[in-house]
C-alpha cells in the first residue's frame, strides 16, 4: 500500500532538508497517521488510538529515501473490570520523495494471523 502526499517543492535531498520535510509531515499527519497506526486488533479487538502519531525523528537514508520514526499510544477500556490498559508503541517507516515532490510511503500490510496458523 502506498500513501502519496505532495510537498509541491523541489528539494535537494539530504540531511539539511530533514527539518523542512519533518515540518511538512507534522502539519499533514492527519492525512496518513491512521494508516501508519493501522488496525490494533493484534493488540486487542478493543484497542484504540485517540491521539494519533507523534513524530519522533526523521533521518536521511540515501538519495531520495528517508526514515520516519514515530510513536503512538493505544488504550483499552475494560469498564467492568476496572483494569484499563495503556501503552506507547514506537515504529518507523521508510519513504521516498520523487522529482515532483510527492512523498511515497511504502507500507507492508501483514496478514492477520488466525488460530489455523498456530497448528
Amino acid at each position: 500500500m502506498k500513501i502519496n502526499l505532495s510537498m509541491n517543492i523541489n528539494l535537494e535531498h539530504g540531511v539539511k532538508q530533514c527539518k523542512i520535510i519533518q515540518d511538512f509531515l507534522y502539519k499533514n499527519k492527519n492525512e496518513f497517521e491512521s494508516i501508519l497506526i493501522g488496525d490494533l486488533a493484534h493488540i486487542n479487538q478493543r484497542a484504540e488510538c485517540y491521539n494519533g502519531i507523534e513524530i519522533e525523528h526523521l533521518q536521511h537514508v540515501s538519495g531520495n529515501e528517508y526514515q520516519l520514526d514515530y510513536s503512538y499510544e493505544w488504550n483499552i477500556y475494560n469498564g467492568c473490570s476496572d483494569m484499563n490498559e495503556h501503552e506507547k508503541e514506537n515504529d518507523s517507516v521508510f519513504f521516498e520523495i520523487d522529482e515532483q515532490g510527492k512523498i511515497h510511503f511504502d507500507l507492508t500490510i501483514l496478514e492477520e494471523r488466525s488460530t489455523h496458523n498456530e497448528f
